[in-house]
């Protein structure tokens, strides 16, 4: 059960880390490349993305993300 609850956390941190690279130093509406969040994370953010984007935490198109305007809310009140 540790293991699952450990996996989950992974989980959490990597997308949490996608997401706040995405609103800093303040929230951007700008769409983000895949490429320059790897480089702000420092790791393939490509399932966290695919996890944020079915949760409707990220929008995307042509290649491109960008945080949804619940997702910056969010990261506004964690502050």
């Amino acid at each position: 059960m540790n293991e699952s609850i450990d996996h989950d956390q992974r989980w959490a941190d990597a997308d949490g880390k996608v997401l706040a690279a995405m609103n800093y130093p303040e929230p951007s509406d700008r769409p983000w490349s895949i490429e320059e969040i790897a480089r702000a994370v420092k790791q393939d953010p490509g399932d966290s993305l695919a996890r944020l984007q079915s949760e409707g935490l990220v929008h995307t198109t042509g290649g491109f993300y960008w945080p949804t305007r619940a997702a910056v809310r969010a990261e506004e009140i964690k502050q």
